[in-house]
């Protein structure tokens, strides 16, 4: 035997059973500490460990007794991992002590049969001052929360008393990533309304002709049908390099615009302006998602909204100064360095992607163009692209019952079906829209209500510079004026709630109150005439956009509450795809309502003259002709100009109640949601494809507390 192993063995062994003992009584102050999140079974199998006699000659039962307390440990860990985040994280800190506790020992008993001289006395005392319990508050416990269907509902404690999180401070990455997505959701909100101020222009320069409608719909189309499919690819590629693509294909889609030589290349240049302006409009939000829990989510998407806000309102504006003062050109020029400021400040500081980390830096790409949904994605885009034209042409291009608009809308309505069932089949493995998120009562109310809400927002945005102007007989500067009730308060009434949100966890009574607002001013709208006073029209403007942003900021958060933070994308491309579907039909629906009451009474002899009559009772007269210039340039002879501005107010009466009636039935559905608790951490993302990875870790772009940068995070299993 060597002469070292000889003089270590002839020193005296250590008590190993007064080590045992104070290893166990350990153990019993860190399990009694947590003792209600420790299920009854494991505690009395760690009593019954804990007073068993031990014979410290006896190696054999030690060693069986040092086997049943790592098995015993093992199953601890297992149950502590499927609690709630709570458990999750005091299972992760009481695993890591038994686990040592359970080496050292492992050791010191082979060194007892083997005489190994390298574990020392000394050693044992260092690991076991390493076991000294953590002084830490004690976490109070709840009992799950969930419902007979599943659901998490919120619990006073939850929201409240020790449970309640601290206040979270952010960190000047956050803020510049926020900047970031701001200046990129700015640039696609200002396309939207610029081009429009200079479409005429654009149309007499180009001599387009009827092609002039392909110029807005062709960016509105490609905006909408795409967005699933950036929800899907984002778990593929990753966020970063997604949403760099789509603000690259909104620049590039600006210049082509910006150096048309013929209307069609414009189209062509607006087509891919609208696939990047898709790409941003899922993008921005499924980064804040990733960012921040469901909880503080509200209030970040209402900054977001607020930089739309901005975009929407300087839109007009800015446009016709351009066209007036330089050329139309640089009506998509201007997007160049604003998307070039946009691209650098998302690649310098955009520096974590979920995404990506979820799929794993090794997969090539070969197998990640294999996951993506080819087939759902042909026919979504199929179906969706008829629906969006037949809405776009019916009642201009084409009558609302003629054979073109009727067989896109049911070929394309048709087409979804097949889609839906595609989904659900074998035959699609990883589906651009999974079905499950629709399937949950709480979910599915969401996104039902953001439809509603998106048509009701459209609308009044849409018919109330109407009836300014073909009523009140404002110009379009004054009706821009006189709208500006609803464009300064609904954003702020959005931020507002969405950090009511985070501050009290409660969605539902945002949407209770906002629909509640809408059905009262909508309902108050049938009452507005030509001489209605300023006040009144003030007074209801106000009414409307407090109640269309008590909603805003809050509706993707309730859709989001009862779904893991691994369907983040597809349940954010599905909620902004649905807002996108509402808008469509917030103009097509009423203005299709607008046209058949105007012709309705004009059938009903309300307009004496025939000429006058034959413009507005033409499909889609009345609303191009309502202006004040053309209102104006009626005879007032024989009465015809009132009987015109008649005509106005009872079609838009007929209107405002289908817009109430819309907002009654988002108020009804409201009360099918759950106040389900929103989340205040972010949960670990899975692994590749979805499967939970225990050995490997994630890194996720979220703000937790000060953190600034990405924290590491390792699954529980």
């Amino acid at each position: 035997m060597p002469s070292c192993v000889q003089e270590d063995a002839q020193q005296p062994l250590p008590d190993w059973e007064s080590l045992y003992k104070r290893s166990m009584l350990n153990m019993d102050t860190i399990i009694d500490q947590h003792s209600d999140d420790v299920p009854p079974p494991w505690r009395r199998s760690y009593a019954r460990g804990s007073s068993q006699h031990i014979d410290i000659n006896s190696h054999d039962q030690t060693t069986r007794l040092c086997s049943r307390s790592r098995s015993d440990t093992w199953k601890l860990e297992n149950t502590l991992s499927r609690s709630t985040s709570q458990a999750k994280r005091l299972s992760s800190h009481l695993s890591n002590r038994l686990s040592q506790s359970s080496e050292l020992f492992y050791e010191g008993f082979e060194f007892q049969g083997l005489g190994d001289a390298a574990l020392s006395t000394q050693h044992i005392d260092d690991g076991l001052r390493r076991l000294e319990p953590p002084d830490y508050p004690r976490q109070s416990s709840h009992d799950d929360g969930r419902s007979k269907s599943g659901e998490i509902v919120v619990a006073a404690a939850d929201q409240t008393g020790e449970d309640a999180e601290p206040p979270k401070k952010y960190g000047s990455r956050t803020w510049l990533v926020m900047f970031a997505l701001c200046v990129t959701q700015l640039l696609n909100a200002f396309e939207g309304t610029v081009t429009s101020t200079a479409l005429p222009t654009i149309i007499a320069d180009l001599e387009g002709g009827e092609e002039f409608i392909w110029v807005t719909s062709g960016y509105f189309l490609t905006s909408t049908v795409f967005q699933p499919l950036f929800g899907q690819t984002a778990d593929i590629f990753g966020r970063k390099w997604l949403i760099l693509f789509a603000v690259a294909a909104f620049v590039l889609g600006s210049g082509i615009c910006g150096g048309a030589p013929t209307i069609g290349v414009l189209i062509l240049g607006r087509v891919i302006q609208g696939i990047g302006g898709g790409g941003i409009n899922v993008l921005v939000n499924v980064i804040v998602s990733d960012m921040f829990a469901v909880r503080d989510r509200g209030k970040f998407l209402a900054i977001v909204l607020s930089a739309v806000s901005v975009g929407t309102s300087i839109g007009p504006i800015l446009g016709g100064l351009i066209v007036e003062r330089t050329t139309w050109r640089w009506v998509f020029y201007l997007n160049l360095p604003v998307g070039g400021v946009s691209l650098l400040l998302l690649f310098a500081f955009l520096d974590a992607d979920p995404g990506g980390k979820r799929v794993g830096r090794s997969i090539g790409i070969g197998r990640k163009l294999r996951r993506i949904d080819y087939g759902g994605n042909v026919l979504f885009i199929t179906g969706v692209t008829l629906i969006l034209v037949a809405l776009a042409f019916g009642g201009t291009v084409w009558p609302w019952t003629s054979y073109s608009t009727l067989v896109s809308l049911f070929a394309g309505f048709f087409i979804v079906v097949i889609f839906l069932f595609y989904e659900e089949s074998n035959y699609c493995k990883e589906p651009t829209l999974p079905l499950r998120l629709f399937r949950n009562r709480t979910s599915a109310t969401a996104y039902a209500i953001t439809f509603l809400h998106s048509l009701l927002t459209l609308e009044i945005l849409y018919f109330l510079p109407v009836y300014f102007q073909a009523i009140k007989l404002s110009n379009p500067t004054q009706s821009g004026v006189n709208t500006l009730p609803t464009v300064l308060l609904l954003v702020p009434s959005s931020v507002i709630s969405g950090g009511l949100l985070s501050k009290f966890g409660r969605y539902k009574p945002f949407h209770l109150a906002g629909f509640g607002l809408l059905v009262l001013a909508l309902g108050l709208f049938t009452r507005l005439r030509h001489d209605s006073p300023t006040g009144m029209l003030v007074i209801l403007q106000i009414i409307s956009a407090i109640g269309s942003g008590l909603a805003l900021s809050t509706l993707l958060p309730a859709a989001q509450a009862c779904l893991s933070d691994s369907d983040t994308a597809a349940a954010t491309a599905a909620w902004a795809f649905l807002r996108s579907f509402g808008i469509v039909w917030g103009v097509a629906v009423p203005s299709a309502i607008f046209s058949a009451q105007a012709t309705s009474l004009t059938e009903k002899g309300l307009i004496v003259d025939p000429n006058t009559a034959a413009i507005l009772g033409t499909g889609g007269g009345a609303y191009e002709h309502a202006t004040a210039d053309w209102v104006n340039s009626v005879p007032t002879a024989g009465g015809l100009r009132d009987s015109v501005i008649l005509l106005f107010e009872q079609s838009l009466e007929v209107v405002w109640i289908f817009g109430a009636a819309v907002a009654a039935l988002g108020f009804l559905l409201t009360f099918l949601e759950k106040e389900v608790a929103l989340r205040q951490k972010l949960e670990p993302v899975k692994g590749e494809g979805g499967s939970s990875d225990a050995s490997a870790e994630r890194t996720n772009h979220r703000v937790d507390g000060n953190d600034e940068m990405p924290v590491r995070e390792r699954e529980i299993v």
